[in-house]
This record gives structure tokens, sequence and C-alpha cells, in this order.
């Protein structure tokens, strides 16, 4: 009797090596789509600053520094390529201070940074114009971010293709839910404050003693 013997035609190396799931991220962050969809938000994000720094200038002339949020002197394709050294690359300690992430994040919440800094004390019409470019960052990457990670989402774990249209439509139902989560710990931390200035206006006044 003839041994009956099977043809292997795949091996699923993922689940036999799960650590390999790692590199699919690679391929996921140098994605066309994602990139364009970052860079259509970056584009956005620094006309809107530029709108708003107009109506700010025209509505209150002399009052708003020029340079309140740097990046929107210039456009992002105008922008030189910072030139990484190579101890940046392989120092540790400097990968904590001068990655990429961070740069990128850090240019990304300058106004809301710039907002509550205790170095740079705003005046009012400054800081109405740090309150709208931090509000408009968080309406244009609210919508881009979600697309964003949902193109992400499904190709790390379907590793299926999402169309445009398909990510606007996934987002566009679910735009409110992005655009207030990051505002509630703000708004947490907002009321915390205005709790404490409370109190210790309180007692800078003795007030009850």
């Amino acid at each position: 009797m003839a041994e009956d013997r099977g043809t292997l035609r795949s091996v699923a190396w993922q689940q036999i090596f799960p650590s390999l799931r790692l590199f699919a991220a690679i391929r996921t962050a140098l994605n066309i789509k994602a990139l364009l969809l970052g860079g259509i938000a970056m584009a956005g994000m620094v006309a809107g600053w530029r709108v708003i720094d107009g109506v700010d200038a025209w509505l209150a002339p002399g009052t708003v520094a020029e340079t309140a949020v740097e990046p929107d002197n210039v456009w992002p394709w105008e922008r030189p390529l910072p030139v990484a050294p190579a101890e940046r690359l392989t120092s540790l300690g400097t990968w904590y201070t001068q990655s990429p992430l961070l740069a990128g994040w850090d240019e990304l919440t300058v106004p809301f940074r710039r907002m509550v800094s205790m170095y740079e004390a705003p005046t009012f019409a400054n800081f109405m114009y740090l309150l709208g470019c931090a509000l408009w960052s968080l309406v244009v990457w609210s919508f881009f971010g979600g697309a964003i990670s949902r193109q992400a989402a499904v190709a790390f774990a379907r590793q299926e293709n999402v169309s445009l249209g398909q990510l606007a439509r996934f987002v566009h139902g679910r735009w409110s839910a992005y655009f207030v989560a990051p505002l509630l710990p703000m708004l947490g931390a907002a009321l915390v404050a205005v709790l404490l200035a409370g109190v210790g206006l309180a007692m800078r006044l003795e007030v009850g003693i």
C-alpha cells in the first residue's frame, strides 16, 4: 500500500514566529497613502495657522508676535531638512531628547505648550491666537490622524488596503470622538487648576480665618 504523502503548500510564518509582525510596522510606516494624508494635514495645519495669524493681526494690529508659532512662517516643503548626525541615531540618551518622533510631537503641540508656558506668559491677544492655532491643529489631525490610524490598523491586523473614500467615511462618523478625546484630560487639568487657583486666592485673602 502506497504511503499517502501531503504537499506542503504554504507556511504561516507569522503564526510560527509572531515577532515577524514587527516588520509589518515598517511597511505600514512607509505606506504612500499614510504619507500623503500626513503631508496634506501638515499643509492644512500651517495654512490654518497663517489665516488665524492674519485675522488676529487685523483685529489687534501689533499685539500678536509674528513668531508666536514658528512653523507658520514657511510652508512645510520650504523648510530645510535637518541633517541628523550619526550620534543622534546611535546614542540612546540623544535619542530620548532629539529623536525624529519627539521633534514631530514638539512641532504639532507647540500652540498647546506655549499657552501654558511659565517662561513666556502670553498676552490676551497672543493667548487667543495660540488657542485658535491649537484648536485648528486638533480639528485637522482629528480627521487625518484618525484616517492614518485606521489605515494602519487595518493593514497591520488584516493585511488589507483601504481606499481614501472608505477612510473618509469611517472618520466622518467618528470625528467628534477623535476631536473630544484629547480635550478631556486637558479640561480635567484646567478644572483642577481653577480649583487650586481659587483655593490659593482664598488663602491669600485669608478668607475664613
